[in-house]
């Protein structure tokens, strides 16, 4: 006898459940749903089914209202990081109408790797009026990098939100460190003794701060000493 399978938006919900093909355009159609754990659910259901879900979700895109439409583009910004392809999809639906849909191509947006994405996100953070949206253009651009997003973030007013103004200091650092990884490359000649005494601070972790002293004095190089929590000084 045949046993009878659960109801597809039940076996979503079990994290061992792998869905079939045939199964998709059922689990699309299920992101609908009013019950937000069914439709996360059937997200994670379709990304376990992997590049054949995409083009049923991108034809359902088309004609799709909130908040299938959001949830969909979620999924797809999803794909996107291993499906190039997705990109200018992605960045088509930066000035979609629908807010969820377009703040969740401005996140997905922020981790792709296509030198496109910083002027798309550019454009729309130039004409953005939405708070929540700022957030996430702050984000995104603080990850894609680029001279043109550090300038933006740098001028960026937080209109006296603190969570704007948290995630913009987060994103200038980052932004910062690509910028600086992108300089011409530099190198460090070991063997050559310096020409006068240097002072470096490394940081670890509070309370191994004894442990990296004992260390760097083993190795007989020079003196280590704890400078602040979570900070060590080596002289020499």
């Amino acid at each position: 006898m045949t046993r009878a399978r659960r109801p597809l938006a039940e076996a979503a919900a079990d994290p061992t459940f792998q869905p079939r093909r045939s199964d998709v355009a059922a689990l699309v159609g299920l992101l609908a749903d009013a019950d937000e754990a069914i439709a996360d659910a059937c997200e994670s259901a379709l990304l376990r089914v992997g590049p054949p879900a995409i083009p049923i979700a991108l034809a359902r895109l088309d004609d799709a209202t909130p908040p299938l439409r959001g949830r969909l583009v979620r999924v797809l910004g999803r794909f996107a990081r291993e499906a190039p392809e997705l990109s200018a999809t992605i960045v088509g639906l930066l000035g979609d109408d629908d807010p969820k849909a377009r703040r969740n191509a401005i996140i997905a947006a922020g981790k792709l790797d296509d030198p496109t994405v910083s002027a798309a996100l550019l454009e729309r953070a130039a004409i953005e009026g939405s708070l929540p949206h700022l957030r996430s253009l702050a984000a995104a651009l603080g990850k894609v990098g680029g001279a043109d997003g550090l300038a933006w973030l740098e001028a960026l007013d937080d209109r006296g939100d603190p969570e704007l103004a948290r995630i913009r200091a987060q994103a200038l650092l980052i932004a910062g460190r690509s910028q600086t990884r992108g300089a011409a490359a530099s190198t460090i000649v070991g063997e050559r003794p310096s020409p006068r005494p240097l002072t470096v601070q490394l940081t670890a972790r509070r309370g191994l701060e004894a442990l990296l002293v004992d260390e760097w004095a083993a190795l007989g190089l020079g003196r280590a000493l704890f400078a602040e929590p979570g900070v060590v000084e080596l002289r020499g």
